[in-house]
C-alpha cells in the first residue's frame, strides 16, 4: 500500500478498529484518549496514539504511532468488527485527491488491490480529523470534520455533539 500510494517514508498507515475497546488490540489508550474516543466514535476522527509492539513495522513506518478510528461507515465498521483491526486509506496516490467513482482511479492503483468498496463510502465527504493527545492537550495533524474545540470539550468530560462531521 505503501509503494502502491508513492506514500512518503514514515507516514503510518491508518487502522479501522470496530469499536473503542479493539483501539486497545493496536494501541496504548491512556484514559483521555478513550474519553474522547467514547464521545466521539463512530464518526471523522483519527487519534494518533502510541502503537502496540506487536502492530507491524508496515503500519507505523517506524514512527512507533498508529492512527487509529472507528468509521461511521456501517461497511467498514462491519469489516473491522469481523475480521478485526484493518489498515484503512483513500484509494489515490499520496498528496492527490481521493477518488469519488470507480473511473476517477489512478491507474497506478486501479489493478493492483483486489477489492475496492467506493459506493457510499466517501461520497465526497471530507478527510478525518486527525489529532494527537498527549499531556492532556490536543495537538491537530489534519483538520477535518471535527473541530478542536469539541476533541477538548470531550477530553474534560463536557458534553459533545456526536454527530459532528457525521456527513
Amino acid at each position: 500500500v505503501v509503494a502502491l500510494k508513492g506514500r512518503p517514508p514514515g507516514k503510518p498507515l491508518p487502522v479501522v478498529v470496530g469499536d473503542v475497546g479493539a483501539a486497545d488490540t493496536v494501541a496504548v489508550v491512556s484514559p483521555e484518549a478513550r474519553r474522547v474516543m467514547e464521545a466521539l466514535w463512530p464518526g471523522p476522527l483519527t487519534l494518533v496514539l502510541e502503537a502496540r509492539p506487536e502492530v507491524p513495522g508496515s503500519v507505523t513506518q517506524g514512527t512507533g504511532t498508529v492512527g487509529v478510528r472507528v468509521s461511521n461507515h456501517p461497511l467498514a465498521r462491519a469489516l473491522a468488527q469481523g475480521a478485526g483491526p484493518v489498515t484503512a486509506t483513500s484509494a489515490n496516490r499520496s498528496g492527490a485527491p481521493a477518488p469519488r467513482e470507480a473511473r476517477d482511479l489512478d491507474p497506478r492503483i486501479h489493478g493492483a488491490p483486489d477489492v475496492f468498496v467506493l459506493e457510499g463510502c466517501s461520497g465526497g465527504a471530507a478527510p478525518s480529523t486527525v489529532a494527537r493527545i498527549a499531556g492532556g492537550r490536543v495537538e491537530i495533524l489534519r483538520e477535518g470534520p471535527v473541530s478542536l474545540a469539541t476533541i477538548e470539550a470531550a477530553l474534560e468530560g463536557r458534553a459533545v455533539d456526536p454527530g459532528e462531521g457525521a456527513g
